[in-house]
């Protein structure tokens, strides 16, 4: 008989989450957050005024006596060092809301409870992760790689959860099912959430836990809290299965990938704290892609300046990298961001920054990998003798891209042309050399020229009777026999474009103005391609010494008799 699973809902509580969004000054002073309702002005910074109340505050602070509610002045007056930052809930919602994409690789369901918390369903799919116990680890572990300091709570329903997460004696805290009533019990009366208004009452009226609440008439309490009183639903767990069983509304990630980093109110200079500050960007961006099993191809990092006094306002830098192959660690990431960001000249302080990831690819299940020849074994070159780092490769491209630009990195390979300068092309990696679809048949040239290596000369095989077999491997090129000793013999360094030489290569004489003297001149091979148009390709191809022992390749066109600088030999 089919039976449905017993629920199950954790809480992950952050206590300082505004801590953490804050950036400090002085890392050995107390710390304190004020916060602020709507989104930080693009203007700049909000200046922390003495009637604001602080929202947390840390353990050094604590320990002079602060707590949250005090107004800034009164703290002050208590702690002089005390450093009191501004977040506005706008970025602390949009913290949340990153941390609930990121946390749908353990859950189907993230909901954002504001302003401190995540709600994820965990019904039936504990198994997956090798139970409650590993689950639990797993995300308080992911949590701590990000920066965030975390509790975490798992019970029937997702109120007393996250009574335990905020309230609860340890963390990370694993109801047995049906434990609800009794863990509530032992809580203070502030764990069902009340606002500060009705924790004063509750406090002036000696209701200090939840047990002191259990033992008050309904009724009477539900007319002194007033529109609070729904929060009283919670004391009936254990008696009414439905006390805490509302559904979950699960957080939709936005479409766009996209990470914003403020701080006004000590604008960045140099690129290296900037640098510091974009890996916040990445930690957050690459954290969402493994939420949503998505690898990056392209980050765009936009910077707002700020302008000195009295001058035009500065243009905002955009710099944009895109990734040949998939990207999704953190540090991967940061590592190819790292050198477009080293290189920048920043025309003013920075204000924020804000990374995207425009284009995305499903992540692939094993990255490509590349050969090390230092791990290689003795029997066969390029065999590796013990696994490799399955992500080093994409990381390098990345770094190289980031380096050299995206023109001058990718795979070497043959693009069918016979002239040497056009012979290879770079293409980026991961991408089909042919279109999709059926594969076109080759038209052959209506006949096939050769050169006869006894006479150099073109040969028709409609016409003459058939040459010799060839030695070796045949060519489509025709060749003029080379000197033994030369056999195979072919420039490494071939110019992207053919320089033109004053005149012809003599003995004696400089190969160009102001350059080496030719020793000696010798014909390496005939390129005739394509001889059925118009604009058929002749070369008389000639290996040139040079007096300091270079040797490069030289051709003559016959038609002009222009000569031209080809490639060195190494």
């Amino acid at each position: 008989m089919f039976s449905m699973a017993a629920r199950r809902v954790a809480a992950v509580f952050f206590p300082q989450l505004l801590l953490e969004l804050a950036a400090a000054a002085r890392e050995d002073a107390p710390r304190a957050v004020a916060l602020k309702p709507g989104r930080r002005p693009r203007a700049g910074g909000a200046e922390v005024v003495p009637h604001a109340r602080l929202a947390q505050v840390d353990g050094r602070a604590r320990g002079l006596g602060l707590r949250p509610g005090l107004t800034v002045a009164a703290a002050r007056a208590m702690a002089p060092a005390l450093q009191v930052a501004v977040v506005f809930a706008g970025e602390a919602r949009a913290c949340l809301e990153g941390l609930a994409e990121a946390a749908l690789v353990f859950s189907p369901g993230v909901e954002v409870a504001e302003p401190d918390a995540l709600l994820m369903e965990l019904t039936g799919t504990a198994a997956l992760f090798g139970g409650e116990e590993a689950w639990a680890h797993g995300v308080l572990a992911r949590l701590a790689v990000g920066g965030h300091r975390a509790r975490l709570a798992l019970a029937d329903g997702p109120g007393v959860a996250l009574a335990l997460a905020r309230h609860g004696p340890r963390s990370p805290c694993l109801l047995p099912q049906g434990g609800g009533a009794a863990a509530l019990r032992e809580l203070p009366a502030a764990a069902l959430g009340f606002g500060p208004v009705a924790r004063q009452w509750l406090a002036a009226a000696g209701l200090r836990t939840v047990a002191d609440l259990q033992r008050q008439p309904r009724d009477a309490l539900a007319r002194r809290l007033g529109a609070e009183a729904p929060r009283l639903r919670l004391l009936e767990v254990g008696t009414d299965t439905l006390a805490d069983a509302r559904p979950l509304r699960p957080h939709q990630p936005p479409a766009r990938l996209a990470h914003g980093v403020e701080f006004a109110d000590t604008p960045v200079e140099d690129v290296e704290p900037l640098v510091f500050c974009a890996k916040r960007a990445v930690d957050a961006l690459a954290a969402r892609l493994a939420g949503r099993q998505l690898a990056a191809r392209e980050l765009v990092l936009s910077l707002v300046h700020v302008p000195a006094p009295h001058a035009q306002p500065v243009a905002d830098t955009r710099l944009q990298l895109p990734l040949a192959l998939p990207l999704w660690l953190s540090a991967d990431l940061l590592g190819a961001l790292r050198p477009l960001l080293e290189r920048t000249v920043l025309p003013a302080p920075v204000r924020s920054l804000r990374l995207e990831i425009p284009a995305t690819t499903e992540r692939p299940p094993v990255q490509v990998d590349a050969v090390d020849p230092a791990t290689a074994d003795g029997s066969a070159p390029g065999l590796r003798a013990r696994p490799a780092d399955p992500d080093g490769l994409p990381r390098l491209w990345a770094e190289l891209v980031a380096e050299l630009g995206a023109d001058r990195v990718g795979l070497l390979g043959l693009s069918g042309s016979h002239r040497p300068e056009d012979a290879t092309r770079l293409s980026p990696p991961g991408l089909e050399e042919d279109p999709p679809g059926p594969r076109k048949p080759a038209r052959p040239p209506p006949s096939q020229v050769w050169m006869n290596p006894a006479l150099c000369s073109p040969w028709f095989p409609d016409r003459d009777p058939p040459p010799p077999p060839p030695e070796g491997p045949a060519s489509p090129l025709p060749l003029l026999p080379p000197a033994p000793a030369r056999a195979g013999h072919h420039p490494l360094r071939v110019l992207a474009t053919p320089r033109l030489l004053a005149a012809w290569p003599r003995r004696g004489q400089p190969l160009h103005p102001g350059g080496a003297v030719v020793r000696d001149i010798r014909p390496a091979r005939r390129l005739w391609t394509e001889w059925w148009r118009q604009d058929a390709l002749q070369r008389d191809y000639q290996e040139v010494t040079l007096a300091d022992g270079a040797a490069c390749w030289v051709f003559v066109e016959p038609h002009s008799g222009r000569a031209y600088l080809q490639g060195w030999l190494d």
